[in-house]
């Protein structure tokens, strides 16, 4: 067959199939077709087929732009613990957190055109935080999916400045048996845990309608009945010692030490004083409040137990339990509520104690939550502890977590350095306090709720997803080591001397320090000082003033606010040139004085006497040089150089 007769039937084929191909276009069938229009129908009378939560985003070009593609609602689910990688829905940080912040949720893509950030809404004040968050994708919960997630820059620790308001309490379950007995050899844990971020914390600092862990409904809006869980919601107790009377008013002793002998005596000889400035321990068991205070401390009706409103010290003092409530009728957490009584079995922790003392004042309309104020055993964190300290050093402790309200607290002592038997809490939350920031390793914020939000065309914030199930606690600032260790926490203990440190360390400034980077301890060095004007003195050191007489012998005064100096003469120890006296120094300039006939300077040689400082030359006052008389002839006086009369000579 030529050529030419192939081109021809390739032509006619070809010619063929084209018409096929536009009446088949023609024919109004096919799936696919059909499957278009049903859903452009449904869009338009407003059905969601297609389009619930999960569903994509659209730019609307499909068909002509005819089809409407209503987005899916974005939702926030989930917060990654940038500790740990896992997907929360409670994520524990320490403010001064430096890092990147994952938030996952439906839908998230829908938001890749928009400028969105995330405010942090904190606590009952709402005190806000806004970051800018922007889209990106990391794997999933399961690592063969990827999800889209909203990343916070945190580089610049924006919750740094955060006020940490409210405690964490630990409500995890250590009685994993139910047998009523916590800690047991059945349990899976065998101590309370010390981790800040273990997430059986729960910080108390929100409105109840806030608490994801509360459902309100038409018939319960209270969290006031025994049993009900309300781990978010409010309410507030400090530690306290004993109450003294002040006029008309009791006031509570506010804890400043832990129970350990600070006198270096032994610590049944220490002093009223230093005894008043324990904790109390966390139980009314009369033996051990009176190991802690002193034998016969408590005036106490029971053989055993101590009770709400118990004398102490004589008289002087009266004993109400080792907590104080905090602006009680606001809280959000009431009545039955308040206490878990978990050596019932199968009782949950979920209230703020888990006894009350004997006598303690019972709820009324007025006050649901008077009984409170008696209240021992709380779950405040850290619930009990042990602490490091140097050997022969007595303190108060107790081996037996099974029974925490029976055990005696008893007077040991380390026979070499290292950690003690257990403490009760407080001994821990005293040695961590910051009185600057008024932190302790319990104190933290938690969000409200945390929100996406974006500005519309007329500036206005528009939220775009709210989420109050999702819960991000704040702590205390930390730092931790190459193995992950915290160091903060642990490091820098307040102290009023080195017994209150652990080994090879040393109090200073009222911070536990290395001995590594303190080269002497304040036990090592000798005490002098903060004498009194008037009081015997051999150094100027001894005095308040830093300025001792010889002349009198006593501490003298020295205060350039009011001008009264310390006036040494020369010879006498001095501290610095301005505790040295003024000496009348003679100095000779030569000053302009005029012009003459000729319009040409005239000058001449004054001489002024300035009083002057003596120098403190390795701590004696040295008289004040005499400076050199410039030269001058009367005669030929060489005006150039003269200097215009001071005026304050």
């Amino acid at each position: 067959m030529d050529k030419e007769v192939l081109l021809n039937l390739f032509k006619k084929i070809t010619a063929t199939l084209t018409i096929m191909a536009l009446m088949h276009s023609c024919v109004p069938g096919g799936g696919s077709a059909r499957s278009k229009r049903e859903s452009n129908d449904s869009n338009q009378i407003g059905g969601s087929s297609g389009n619930g939560q999960g569903a994509g985003t659209s730019d609307g070009s499909i068909d002509g732009g005819e089809i409407e593609v209503i987005e899916g609602k974005v939702d926030l689910k989930h917060i990654v613990d940038p500790f740990t990688g896992t997907y929360k829905t409670k994520v524990t940080i320490p403010k001064n957190y430096k890092g990147k912040l994952y938030l996952s949720g439906l839908n998230v893509t829908s938001l890749n055109n928009r400028h969105v950030k995330v405010r942090f809404r904190f606590g009952r004040e709402y005190e806000e935080k806004v970051i800018q968050a922007t889209i990106g994708r990391a794997t999933g919960i399961t690592p063969s999916t990827d999800v889209e997630l909203l990343i916070l820059d945190l580089e610049d620790q924006p919750f740094q400045d955060m006020r940490l308001l409210y405690d964490l309490y630990d409500y995890n379950d250590y009685d994993t048996n139910d047998d009523g007995i916590e800690f047991g050899s059945d349990d899976n844990e065998q101590e309370p845990t010390q981790d800040v971020r273990d997430s059986g914390l729960y910080c108390r600092g929100l409105y109840l309608e806030d608490d994801p862990t509360f459902t309100i409904s038409s018939t319960n809006d209270s969290c006031d009945s025994a049993g009900e869980t309300c781990l978010y919601s409010y309410a507030r107790i400090l530690d306290s010692g004993l109450y003294y009377l002040q006029g008309s008013n009791l006031i509570g002793i506010t804890p400043s030490e832990p129970q350990i002998d600070m006198e270096s005596n032994g610590y049944a000889s220490q002093s009223d004083d230093e005894l008043l400035k324990k904790c109390l321990p966390d139980v009314d068991h009369l033996a051990s409040i009176e190991n802690v205070l002193k034998d016969d401390a408590i005036s106490a009706s029971n053989a055993t137990k101590a009770a709400y409103g118990d004398s102490a010290f004589g008289g002087d003092y009266t004993y109400f339990g080792p907590y104080r409530t905090v602006s009680r009728a606001n809280w959000e957490i009431k009545a039955g509520a308040l206490f878990s009584d978990v050596s019932s079995s199968g009782t949950a922790p979920t209230g703020l104690f888990q006894a009350a003392l004997n006598n303690s004042p019972v709820g009324s309309s007025s006050d649901q939550n008077a009984r409170a104020a008696g209240g021992i055993k709380s779950f405040l964190f850290p619930r009990a502890g042990k602490m490091s300290l140097q050997a022969n050093v007595e303190y108060i402790g107790f081996t037996d977590l099974t029974t925490p309200l029976t055990v005696e607290r008893t007077i040991r002592e380390l026979v070499s350095s290292g950690e003690t038997a257990y403490m009760d809490g407080c001994n821990l939350r005293v040695s961590s306090y910051d009185e600057v920031r008024n932190e302790t390793v319990a104190s933290c914020n938690v969000t409200a709720t945390i929100d996406l939000i974006t500005t519309d065309e007329n500036g206005d914030v528009e939220v775009i997803t709210s989420a109050t199930d999702l819960k991000l606690q704040l702590t205390r600032a930390s730092e931790t080591d190459y193995e992950g260790n915290e160091v903060r926490f642990s490091a820098l203990n307040k102290c009023s001397n080195s017994n209150a440190c652990g080994a090879n360390e040393c109090c200073f400034n009222e911070r536990c320090w290395s001995k590594d980077l303190v080269s002497q301890c304040m036990e090592d060095s000798g005490s002098e000082g903060n004498l009194s004007i008037g009081q015997n003195c051999g150094s100027d050191y001894q005095c308040q003033s830093l300025c001792c007489s010889k002349s009198t012998g006593t501490c003298a005064v020295h205060n350039p606010d009011l001008d009264a100096y310390c006036g040494k003469t020369p010879g006498q120890e001095c501290v610095a040139q301005e505790f040295c006296r003024e000496e009348m120094v003679q100095k000779c300039l030569k000053v302009k004085t005029g012009v003459n006939a000729n319009g040409e300077t005239t000058c001449a040689l004054r001489c002024y006497y300035v009083p002057t400082y003596g120098s403190c030359v390795e701590g004696v006052c040295v008289a004040p040089d005499t400076p050199d008389i410039p030269s001058f002839d009367p005669n030929n006086p060489q005006c150039g150089d003269a200097e215009e009369p001071p005026t304050s000579l």
